[in-house]
């Protein structure tokens, strides 16, 4: 009996060692995939209007050569141009969309437009929409990322009411936020 206690005590051992085993390696598994962002090549955002506007749509971000390529639709906006930028936190949540915080400027640099040297990363300029409200994005961007400090994962992306000058500080005079989401990892 005792000899069979131990050799079913022993199997239960090696077993277990198995499981303990396979879950660390699972669990190692999922913190690579969740912290090596090197692997993400494709992000979304869908934006809802910001408290009565009408403003939303589905944006695209893919890595390609030269950057972050921004592709997508907006619908329920006026006509005309209207500022566009990644702001600091991933948070659309208060009134006014206000808890996205200011533009995302991890190099404290001035406000200026996507084609200046001396911009916010999240400074993406302007969207036009037509006399239908609809707006349509393609934009190659080659200050944001998926990793490191300019990663947009877990920022918010904000429409504003208006143009944005690309001058005036620090947010270009774009007006109110009208459409906010936040950049999450895609497939």
């Amino acid at each position: 009996m005792k000899k069979n206690f131990c050799k079913f005590s022993f199997v239960i051992i090696i077993v277990s060692g198995f499981i303990i085993a396979g879950c660390q390696n699972r669990q190692h598994e999922m913190n690579v995939h969740a912290s090596d962002t090197s692997v993400i090549s494709r992000a979304i955002c869908i934006l809802y209007p910001v408290d009565s506007n009408t403003a939303r749509g589905i944006l695209v971000f893919e890595k390609v050569d030269g950057g972050i390529r921004i592709t997508g639709e907006i619908t329920g906006l006026s006509e005309g141009k209207h500022g566009m930028h990644v702001h600091q936190f991933g948070d659309c949540s208060s009134q006014g969309a206000t808890s996205a915080g200011p533009h995302f400027n991890p190099h404290n640099k001035i406000h200026g437009g996507p084609s200046d040297t001396a911009r916010h990363v999240g400074d993406l300029g302007n969207v036009a929409a037509s006399d239908m409200g609809t707006a349509k994005i393609d934009v190659v961007d080659s200050l944001l990322s998926f990793s490191g400090e300019n990663s947009v994962i877990g920022r918010s992306f904000v429409v504003h009411a208006t143009a944005d000058d690309l001058t005036t500080q620090p947010s270009g005079n774009s007006g109110g936020r009208i459409a906010c989401g936040v950049i999450g990892v895609a497939e």
